[in-house]
């Protein structure tokens, strides 16, 4: 497997740490912000997200995964 991460046609390696990746993802009007392979990934993506369409995903192509915990925390403006 590549072991890379694909935002918005933007590529970075990702490796898989003792066959594991964890993924911190922060998503804002401005742009995604992903941390991969226990921090050593820092992949900030500029996206100017629809305010009208909040759906979001992951997938996983070439081989599979398991989603063992999920977490969406919704933060209050600072406006």
């Amino acid at each position: 497997a590549d072991q890379e991460l694909v935002v918005d046609n933007v590529r970075t390696h990702a490796p898989l740490i003792n066959g594991e990746q964890e993924l911190t993802i922060f998503v804002d009007r401005t742009g995604v912000e992903i941390f991969a392979s226990q921090g050593e990934v820092f992949m900030p993506i500029n996206y100017n997200l629809d305010q009208k369409n909040r759906d979001y995903s992951l997938r996983v192509s070439g081989g599979s995964a398991t989603l063992v915990d999920g977490q969406v925390h919704t933060l209050k403006s600072i406006w």
